[in-house]
């Protein structure tokens, strides 16, 4: 049994934003695509990489390397 129960994979596309961003504050340390894709079901690689690629453009997380986390809040 995983220690962390598979989510959902949200059927729209502010839910996919809002749930990748609230999984990565969950976890609480930056995560490849292939973590976040574990804590989902139903998902591929490619559209958890795609809604990540999204939230960077849209300066909402931040990405060094294949790692993604939410900047800290000042």
């Amino acid at each position: 049994m995983d220690a962390h129960p598979k989510i959902p994979w949200p059927a729209t596309y502010l839910g996919r934003l809002q749930a990748v961003t609230v999984e990565l504050r969950t976890i609480g340390a930056p995560a490849t695509v292939e973590i976040l894709q574990e804590r989902f079901s139903g998902v591929t690689a490619d559209q958890v990489e795609a809604t990540l690629a999204a939230l960077v453009l849209f300066g909402r997380i931040d990405k060094k390397g294949e790692f993604f986390s939410v900047p800290e809040e000042s």
